[in-house]
C-alpha cells in the first residue's frame, strides 16, 4: 500500500510539472529557426511567433520593460523613505507620551486636592454661619432682607434703644442748689459744679 501511496504521488507531481511548464512554453514566444517538436515528450509549440517580431523590437520591449519596472522601484523606495520617517516620528511621539501622561497625572491630582480643599473651607464656612448666626429682634426667619425699605422697617426703633447718658448724683447743698440735688453730667461743667460752694458770711 505504501508504494501505491507513493507512485500516485509522484505521478501528481510529474503531472502538475507538466501542467505548469505547458503554460509557460505558451507564454514564451517561439524563433523562427525552431523546429517544430523540441520539447520532447512535453508538446508542440502552439503560438508560432510573427515574423515580424525581429531581435531589435524584442531588445526595444525589454528596455521599456526594464524602464517601467525601474521606475516602479523607484516609487517604492520613496514610499519606504517616506514611511521610515514616519515610522521614526511617531517612535519618538511614543517615547514622550509617558513623560506627558506623568505630567496630566500630577496636575489631575494636584487639582482634585485643591478641590478637595475647597470642600472643607465651604463646609467649615457653612458649620461657622450656622453657629455664629445672628439675628436683631423682630427679624423674620429666613434669609436676611435685602432691600432698603424693608431693612428700614424691621430696624430698632430710637425709643426702644436704651440711655445712653449716665447721670450723676450730688451731695445736697440747699444753699446752692435750691431745686435739685443731681445734674446730668454733662451740665456739670456748665453750672460750674466743679468746686465746692463758698460758704455764707455771718452778719
Amino acid at each position: 500500500m505504501s508504494m501505491q501511496v507513493t507512485q500516485e504521488k509522484l505521478r501528481a507531481e510529474i503531472h502538475a510539472r507538466v501542467n505548469t511548464c505547458n503554460l509557460l512554453l505558451d507564454q514564451v514566444p517561439r524563433a523562427p529557426s525552431w523546429g517544430g517538436s523540441t520539447r520532447g515528450g512535453l508538446g508542440t509549440w502552439r503560438h508560432p511567433v510573427s515574423p515580424l517580431l525581429s531581435l531589435p523590437q524584442a531588445i526595444r520591449q525589454l528596455e521599456n520593460s526594464i524602464e517601467k519596472m525601474l521606475l516602479k522601484v523607484q516609487a517604492a523606495q520613496k514610499v519606504t523613505a517616506l514611511y521610515v520617517e514616519v515610522r521614526d516620528a511617531l517612535r519618538k511621539e511614543l517615547d514622550q507620551l509617558p513623560m506627558h501622561l506623568d505630567l496630566l497625572c500630577g496636575t489631575a491630582e494636584r487639582y482634585h486636592r485643591q478641590l478637595e480643599d475647597a470642600e472643607l473651607v465651604a463646609a467649615d464656612a457653612r458649620r461657622d454661619a450656622a453657629v455664629t448666626k445672628v439675628r436683631w429682634p423682630g427679624a423674620p426667619w429666613g434669609p436676611f432682607p435685602r432691600s432698603r425699605a424693608h431693612r428700614r422697617h424691621h430696624a430698632p426703633r430710637l425709643g426702644s434703644l436704651p440711655a445712653t447718658v449716665t447721670e450723676l448724683r450730688l451731695p445736697t447743698a440747699p444753699s446752692c442748689l435750691p431745686s435739685s440735688s443731681w445734674v446730668p453730667l454733662f451740665g456739670q461743667s456748665a453750672l460750674g459744679l466743679g468746686t465746692a460752694c463758698p460758704k455764707r458770711q455771718p452778719r
